[in-house]
This record gives structure tokens, sequence and C-alpha cells, in this order.
């Protein structure tokens, strides 16, 4: 019974690959999740905070590719050092997760097109 609904199950999980890296550190953090496919129209489902990674992700891109970019920019006003305190605070990097990126393996082939619903009364 357990080899069947492991085989049945099969057809619809598939899993989620992320890595993370927070400021200031070089290891990157592995994680995984699954998600399972609901209709033929490629609706997933996964829990809310996982779902909440895939927008977080940009949200955490810009904000430091923000940072980098002020702190390339105004290197020659002061002191690298005082610079970069100051751009930490300022966008709020320090012990934070500066690189998010998720894969979804085996599920889409070509470009994805994501609309995340959070339902957290359903998670």
């Amino acid at each position: 019974m357990f080899v069947d609904a492991v085989e049945s199950v099969n057809e619809f999980t598939r899993p989620i690959h992320c890595i993370s890296r927070n400021y200031g550190s070089d290891v990157v953090i592995p994680g995984a999740a699954t998600l399972f496919f609901i209709n033929s129209e490629g609706w997933a489902l996964t829990c809310a905070h996982v779902a909440q990674q895939f927008p977080a992700a940009d949200e955490i891109k810009k904000k430091y590719d923000a940072f980098k970019k002020e702190l390339n920019d105004r290197k020659g006003e002061m002191k690298i050092n005082r610079l970069k305190k100051e751009l930490e605070q300022k966008y709020n990097i320090k012990n934070q997760t500066v690189e998010l990126l998720n894969r979804f393996m085996g599920c889409v082939d070509g470009d994805l097109s994501l609309t995340v619903n959070i339902r957290n009364e359903f998670d």
C-alpha cells in the first residue's frame, strides 16, 4: 500500500531547491521544500512560508543591488569602512539574507510565469 501511494504521488510532487547567503558571510545555506501540482494548468500547492520566499527573493536582490551600487557610487566620499557602516544601517542588511535563489526542479520547461497567492489560514 505504501509503495503504491509513493508511486502515485510521485507524478505530482516536485522538489524546490533554494540557497541563501547572509551579509558578510561566504557560507551558502542550502534548503529544500516540495510542491505538488493540483491541475493540468500548472497550479501547485506548497506551504505559505515556502511561497513567501519566491517574491522575497526579488526584494532581497533589489535591496542588495541598491546597497552595492550606492557603495560603489559613493566610495570616494569618505573612508570605505565608514561609508559601509552608514549604508549597512541605511539598508538594514547587517545579519540579513542578501542572496536567495529558488529553483523548481522538474516543474517547467522554458520560462516560468509565477503568481503567488498566500493563504495563511490554510498553512
